[in-house]
């Protein structure tokens, strides 16, 4: 009995084996027919896509041109009716230009003969008022007053202060000139201003 059953078990095994084996066969070949099915399945769908696009643009090109020349058709239109238009408004530009540019003109020229006009009346009025100052000047008298231990130079730099004098140091050196510097006397002097140095020392050393 036992070896009997041993037996039936090998032959389920053996058939067993078998249908695995049948079955791999199988699921191989399906796989690989699906495959190759499928991709030339896939590559006839996108080529027929493909042309389907392609029938599309082919139809679309000959509207866009009639679309495109159209359109080109009425630009031109449209800037032949501008042209004259444009050309007056720039006319009227250029005159208006024209015109404002005279205007400022003018208002330039009259504003350059005013400033002369007022530079002319200032040099004047400045001329004046010189020679105004330069006589009242000429007649003011001024009390100089030389104290004890006034240097020369102090008495220079008093004198230059009071407008008796143009240059202190051009009076400095004609007072060691004539070696006057040690001979300076103490008290008040009247002088005016604007006098000549030889003036100035012909009263201070009387």
């Amino acid at each position: 009995m036992l070896e009997k059953i041993k037996d039936i078990l090998y032959d389920l095994s053996d058939f067993l084996l078998m249908l695995v084996i049948v079955a791999v066969i199988i699921f191989s070949i399906s796989s690989i027919m699906s495959s190759t099915f499928g991709i030339d399945l896939q590559n006839n769908a996108s080529t027929n896509i493909a042309k389907e696009k392609i029938a599309k643009v082919d139809k679309k090109q000959p509207e866009e041109k009639a679309t495109d020349v159209d359109k080109s058709k009425n630009d031109e239109e449209k800037t032949d009716v501008d042209k004259p238009k444009d050309d007056e408004e720039n006319k009227d530009k250029k005159d208006n230009s024209t015109e404002a540019q005279t205007n400022t003109d003018e208002e330039n020229k009259d504003n350059t003969d005013s400033t002369k006009t007022d530079k002319k009346e200032e040099q004047t009025n400045k001329s004046s008022t010189t020679d105004n100052s330069t006589t009242n000047g000429e007649n003011n008298e001024v009390s100089f007053t030389i104290n004890p231990g006034d240097t020369p130079l102090k008495v220079c730099k008093d004198l230059k202060a009071k407008n008796i004098i143009s240059d202190t140091s051009k009076f400095l050196n004609l007072l060691v000139k004539k070696k006057l510097d040690t001979k300076l006397r103490i008290g008040t002097v009247k002088l005016r201003q604007n006098m000549s140095d030889e003036e100035v020392l012909k009263v201070m050393f009387k």
